[in-house]
C-alpha cells in the first residue's frame, strides 16, 4: 500500500504534465477546488493501482459545480498507475472544444 505522500506527489506530477496548476492541499482549501486547472480547464483526478476505479454521481456534480463557478471546463482523469491515464470531458464540453479549433 503506497503512502499519502506518494499520492499527493503523483497527483502534483500528473496535473503538471497535463499542463495544469496544481492546487494546493488536493483542492480542500477555500480558494482551490478540485486537484488542478489552468486558465481553461479545472480537473479532478481519480488514481489507483488496482483494475478498477469507483466514481460516483457526487464527485462529477462537484466537479462541474466548480467548473461552472470558474468559468472552466471540468474535466475528470482517471489514471491507472504504470498502464493508461484517461481524460474525461462531458459530450457538451467536446462539442465546444471542436468549435474553438475551427
Amino acid at each position: 500500500m503506497r503512502s499519502k505522500k506518494f499520492w499527493n506527489k503523483n497527483e502534483k506530477e500528473v496535473m503538471k504534465r497535463l499542463g495544469l496548476k496544481p492546487a494546493i492541499a488536493s483542492g480542500a482549501g477555500w480558494i482551490e477546488k478540485e486537484d488542478g486547472e489552468n486558465n481553461e480547464f479545472i480537473a479532478q483526478l481519480k488514481s489507483t493501482e488496482n483494475q478498477s476505479i469507483s466514481v460516483n454521481l457526487r464527485d462529477i456534480k462537484e466537479l462541474i459545480y466548480h467548473a461552472n463557478v470558474a468559468h472552466k471546463t471540468p474535466v475528470l482523469v482517471l489514471q491507472f498507475l504504470n498502464e493508461y491515464t484517461l481524460i474525461c470531458f462531458r459530450e457538451q464540453d467536446i462539442e465546444n472544444l471542436k468549435e474553438e479549433e475551427e
